[in-house]
């Protein structure tokens, strides 16, 4: 029906469901048209009338339901106004609008979703271990993307997660509020249900991730023809063109409050796509579901004991502001729930990231029980090893180069028993003076944690083209060398390229391991992240200029050779020696 043909005072019937699978007809009152209620778009103000529609109130999950007058489709409920109403109003956006959707279906090739660059200094410091991640990386980005699209009036989705402890979700609590999503403890029968056809007044589902974890926004169907259909009446996350997963839905209940009444639903088998995410609703298809990506992980216990968890994430790039953050809050919820507590143990961790272009990132590392923090906090190893995994997912997901999506994530968490760090104390060598060729032996004692103090020994050779008239020996733990080297050698973690993020991502130094470096005074320059050692004095100072200008680097000494060892434990600290030619 055209929205000029639509009176005050007219009776309508909406279509919801409130429980279970049944599509419920209640009785809604026209109050007025709401002209202009966003530039260029109106909305139709309803009041409530039917006795159940009354006591539950505006509700979280009714978006999308279908408003008709005399059997012709009005809109769809997309708007509430107020929290602790005593006038039951909501908004409906004109289903003429909703129907524009189509015509940017029809063009979808030649548009581009919302791709934020999400990626930052703070996330690449994290994903190489330099600094510790905190939840701020991962949940900020979302907070930045919900406040970019007006919501203040839209009906809230229920965005239900189902699966996961209660830890791993109390930083995702505060990140939806004053947002058109609102956080619900929901349930999933893992696909394993039969909701409702995808019929006017049913559920629909937009599936974030599905399996032994799951996330999933709840509205309704508000228009089916063939195989399409529109829902939500306003937009998700507002992305444009994408490629979500649409599932059916059954209401458990519908929890009337106070405040703001909410659906509580299982998330039900996966039929289609959900392929436009606008201002006036979603659009999708049944039939094939878009590409997820596999996640897979284990857990394997002090006892030996195996547990493993398997769910799919969804694929699409729109969503990569959210998609580190999902996978962390999984995996947290993973190691707690299979280890039964949260208290300290180490983690050793193995696994990949698999690309779609054929590259495997690794993320093999060590995570002691304790890793301490700015702000008097710490990390315990599951917040450490989950962060560092994200941030590197993260740091992928979100490049700034070129879009490079995952085939699969496959992650194992072994506990050790106990915190496996130490703290480096003093480093010493069997000489004090050297010459081209010689072999040194490296002796550094460390204090493991409640332990007696142990002293190691190395041997490393000077290379026999050694020239200088001096060395410096620096040896240290991993996370101690990448803040050194990005303190001295900045540039080294700029990449200009994909190829080099990645490089540097697979090139990051692991916890357990010390490392032992042969330094010399050196002039050189680092042009982008490329190093050019080596420089005549009289060149040195032409550098001086483009230097100051931003448009390279200098630096003044330059690592000859790197030695690894590995131990049972983090070793945190840095120590150097300086050696006299003799």
């Amino acid at each position: 029906m055209p929205i000029d043909e639509i009176k005050p005072g007219m009776i309508a019937k909406a279509l919801t469901v409130f429980s279970g699978n049944q599509i419920e007809e209640f009785d809604v009152e026209i109050v007025d048209l709401y002209s202009n209620f966003f530039p260029g778009r109106s909305a139709i103000l309803i009041r409530l009338l039917s006795e159940k529609a009354v006591f539950v109130g505006p509700t979280s999950g009714m978006s999308g339901s279908p408003v008709y007058i005399d059997g012709k489709l009005i809109g769809a409920i997309a708007y509430s106004f107020s929290s602790f109403v005593k006038d039951p109003l909501m908004g409906v956006t004109p289903i003429g609008e909703m129907l524009e959707i189509f015509d940017w279906e029809n063009i979808r090739d030649k548009e581009r979703a919302f791709s934020g660059n999400f990626s930052t200094d703070e996330i690449l410091t994290a994903a190489l271990g330099a600094e510790p991640p905190n939840w701020e990386l991962f949940t900020d980005p979302v907070k930045t993307r919900l406040a970019q699209f007006d919501d203040s009036q839209t009906n809230c989705l229920p965005l239900q997660f189902n699966g996961f402890s209660s830890g791993s979700l109390k930083p995702v609590q505060d990140i939806f509020a004053n947002s058109q999503i609102s956080f619900v403890r929901g349930g999933s029968a893992g696909g394993t249900i039969e909701g409702g056809e995808l019929q006017p007044g049913a559920a629909i589902a937009a599936v974030l991730l599905s399996g032994d974890m799951d996330i999933a926004a709840t509205g309704t169907v508000t228009w089916r023809s063939g195989d399409r259909v529109l829902g939500f009446g306003h937009p998700f996350f507002d992305n444009g063109p994408v490629e979500l997963p649409m599932a059916q839905a059954r209401i458990m209940a519908t929890m009337a409050s106070m405040e703001h009444s909410s659906k509580m639903s299982l998330t039900g088998k996966i039929v289609g796509t959900l392929r436009q995410d606008r201002k006036t609703g979603v659009m999708g298809e049944i039939g094939p579901k878009p590409p997820m990506v596999p996640v897979q992980m284990k857990y394997i216990a002090e006892n030996g004991k195996e547990t493993e968890y398997h769910f799919d994430m969804a694929q699409e790039q729109s969503l990569s502001f959210l998609s580190p953050l999902i996978v962390r809050i999984a995996l947290i919820s993973g190691v707690e729930s299979a280890r039964l507590a949260t208290g300290y143990n180490t983690l050793e961790v193995t696994g990949a990231a698999k690309l779609q272009d054929g590259r495997e990132l690794r993320l093999d590392n060590f995570y002691p029980g304790y890793q301490p923090t700015a702000g008097f906090s710490f990390l315990n190893s599951t917040l450490h090893s989950t962060g560092q995994i994200a941030a590197n997912l993260s740091s992928i997901a979100n490049n700034s180069f070129v879009a490079k999506p995952f085939s699969s994530i496959d992650v194992t968490f072994k506990s050790i028993a106990g915190r496996k760090s130490a703290v480096l104390e003093k480093i010493w060598l069997d000489k004090t003076r050297f010459s081209p060729g010689d072999t040194l032996t490296v002796y550094y004692r460390v204090q493991p944690h409640q332990k007696e103090a142990v002293v190691h020994k190395q041997e490393i050779v000077v290379p026999a083209s050694w020239t200088a008239k001096s060395l410096t020996i620096l040896a240290g733990g991993a996370q101690s060398f990448t803040r050194a080297e990005k303190r001295n050698f900045p540039a080294k973690f700029k990449p200009d390229n994909f190829d080099q993020l990645f490089d540097l991502l697979q090139a990051s130094r692991k916890n357990n391991q010390f490392y032992i470096q042969l330094v010399s005074m050196d002039n050189g320059v680092f042009v982008g992240n490329k190093e050019m050692p080596g420089l005549p004095p009289s060149v040195y100072p032409l550098f001086k200029s483009s230097a100051a200008n931003g448009d390279l680097t200098l630096s003044r000494f330059r690592v000859v050779k790197e030695y690894t060892f590995s131990h049972q434990y983090m070793i945190e600290g840095i120590q150097q020696v300086r050696l006299r030619m003799e």
